[in-house]
């Protein structure tokens, strides 16, 4: 009888330590869990980065000769990080007070997104690397089934800080819950993805799709580009626009010197400032590289680029 209590008492220390192990353990398997990350809230005001290309230069940013603005102020361009229902309104506005074009939104975002009660969210993960590797179609539908299932329940929605820790967090009831190209269209605006891995270089696919909107826009079309921060894809694109429309009659450093002095980021920097950024700087030199060969396409190329990019890029190999 002893011994039979002696195993009872052991076994149950047994199990006691390997539930302890599995509650430690458990916290660090959900760490790649995707968070509802809040990326613009529905308020009336600009998005993060909001500028255009008819903004003055920031000079202060910038020591040296200021690079040219031939061709800058008829570039019709904006860029900005995302927006929620309220300050896509208010963007829009101001926008149409320096055109009366269309406008297009230019969706850089690999990254599963949409908007939930008119609050931009998306879905987080380390590096925010959630599609990498899948296809336009395969993230619009994945993002839809996703945004989807916020109707199901209440879903718990976190703004995150810099260490991509939650320092806001809502629980909310979602009412309408749409991807962006439904509320973009629903407010009588033209859409175009053109998704981008953040932090990388657009893929040949994208650099091809893009050229070809580029050559079927009106003459008077307005581009509006957005990633989340408005800063590294949506730098890149802008600049490669710049190149499409400019790039014959002003250099490849003026045109990456004056995107970043409109307020976006220096797209060619290849460095890292934080020891955890370090695996950025492959990817930063990538994208470097892409914009170099990007203007040799465009400036040595007839003016209706009849090659493709993609196919370009293989016959002109370093």
């Amino acid at each position: 009888m002893r011994k039979a209590i002696s195993l009872l008492l052991i076994l149950s220390i047994v199990l006691i330590c390997q539930t302890s192990l599995f509650a430690a353990v458990s916290p660090q398997a959900n760490q790649e869990e995707p968070v509802w990350r809040i990326d613009g809230k529905n308020i009336n005001e600009f998005p993060a980065s909001f500028r255009t290309s008819l903004d003055p230069f920031q000079n202060k940013k910038f020591k040296g000769d200021l690079p040219s603005r031939e061709g800058l102020d008829t570039l019709q361009i904006s860029g900005s990080g995302m927006f929620g229902a309220a300050q896509f309104d208010k963007m829009i506005a101001q926008i149409k007070t320096l055109t009366s074009g269309p406008i297009y939104i230019l969706d850089l975002r690999q990254e599963s997104h949409g908007f939930v009660n008119g609050i931009a969210v998306s879905s987080y993960i380390d590096r925010n690397w959630i599609n990498k590797g899948k296809s336009t179609a395969q993230v619009e539908k994945d993002e839809k089934a996703w945004l989807r299932t916020a109707l199901q329940a209440p879903i718990e929605i976190s703004v995150l800080d810099d260490n991509k820790k939650a320092s806001e967090t809502y629980k909310i009831m979602v009412d309408t819950a749409l991807t962006e190209l439904e509320f973009v269209t629903s407010r009588g605006v033209n859409y175009f993805r053109m998704q981008g891995t953040d932090h990388s270089s657009f893929d040949n696919d994208a650099v091809d799709d893009f050229v070809k909107l580029y050559k079927n826009l009106p003459q008077n079309a307005w581009l509006h580009f957005h990633c989340f921060a408005g800063e590294g894809r949506t730098t890149q694109a802008m600049v490669m626009y710049d190149i499409l429309r400019n790039g014959k009659k002003v250099s490849f450093e003026d045109i990456v010197k004056r995107q970043y002095l409109l307020g976006g980021n220096d797209a060619m920097k290849v460095t890292a400032s934080k020891e955890k950024d370090a695996y950025k700087v492959p990817l930063y030199k990538e994208k470097a590289k892409l914009l170099t060969k990007f203007y040799e396409y465009v400036t040595t190329s007839p003016d209706d680029l009849p090659v493709k990019w993609s196919q370009w890029v293989k016959e002109h190999k370093d």
